[in-house]
């Protein structure tokens, strides 16, 4: 069975594939007859004249389950996802994968949610683990147990909803969103297509760069806007200074190109924005 697993596993690029595979690090693959990939539900394996089928517990199986198996499976924690595997239509076993909460996670969810960012998470995961995992980041709504085709018409309806909206994903079923977003953020490890359809790239993976990013263009926003009262605002009095008679012409040139410079100043200010942000809350 462990065989089966890892060589139906082993070519997809999903994070749960890649850690079944990892896991089963020391288990040689075969050749299958078979392998068909079924959008949202698993993979479904022939080999040796049976069927075999991981994923979902509703895709593998449609039996009823011994009550003791059933107690098993209830008793998983809820911040896991589960992956089952069946044999002509009979469980076989079942994995129970945690995610791995990185610290920067909550800390990027906690400035979002700061800076009034409706932060929305959209997962195939069932309910109960999608629900704790947003209670324990802090994200402020879930749409769980959602197949890929789902994720763009979600993100057509939040784009209704909202003025703007960023999506955030890393593999082959989040392009179609990234693409609706106004603003794409693709992981550094995701597939190419997710790359090539986002905006921006998370090069090191660490969404705590998303608000930084937001920040910094927030902050970019006001300092243009500074700039261009700024320069008009010394046009104008140089204009009128020049039209009384106040100042003659080189002056006027000097008082212009000063007001260049200054403008320049102002900008480089971005340059330490790193220092600003740290102070962010």
């Amino acid at each position: 069975m462990k065989k089966i697993l890892k060589s139906a596993e082993n070519e997809a690029t999903h994070p749960i594939a890649q850690a079944l595979v990892k896991h089963l690090n020391d288990v040689d693959i075969i050749p299958l007859d078979y392998v068909n990939n079924i959008t949202g539900k698993g993979l479904q394996v022939y080999y040796n004249n049976h069927e075999w089928r991981i994923g979902k517990l509703e895709f593998v199986t449609n039996r009823v389950l011994d009550l003791d198996i059933q107690q098993k499976i209830n008793s998983i924690p809820p911040v896991s996802t589960q992956v089952y595997v069946s044999k002509d239509n009979k469980l076989e076993a079942y994995f129970s994968l945690s995610d791995q909460i990185k610290d920067d996670t909550i800390d990027a969810i906690s400035k979002l949610n700061k800076m009034n960012i409706h932060t929305i998470m959209v997962t195939g995961d069932n309910f109960q683990t999608a629900n704790e995992i947003a209670r324990t980041i802090g994200i402020k709504e879930v749409y769980a147990n959602k197949l890929p085709q789902e994720k763009a018409e979600i993100a057509k309806k939040i784009k209704n909803e909202y003025e703007t909206i960023a999506v955030v994903g890393d593999g082959i079923n989040d392009a179609p969103a990234l693409a609706i977003a106004d603003v794409g953020f693709s992981m550094g490890n995701g597939t190419d297509i997710s790359m090539e359809t986002s905006d921006a790239i998370l090069m090191q993976n660490d969404l705590i760069q998303i608000p930084f990013s937001i920040s910094l263009s927030l902050k970019l926003k006001k300092i243009v806007k500074e700039n261009i009262i700024f320069s008009l605002s010394i046009i104008v009095i140089l204009i009128f200074t020049n039209i009384l008679q106040l100042i003659n012409l080189p002056l006027g040139v000097i008082g212009h190109e000063g007001s260049t410079i200054l403008v320049i100043i102002n900008s480089l200010r971005l340059l330490y924005f790193k220092d600003d942000f740290k102070n962010f809350s």
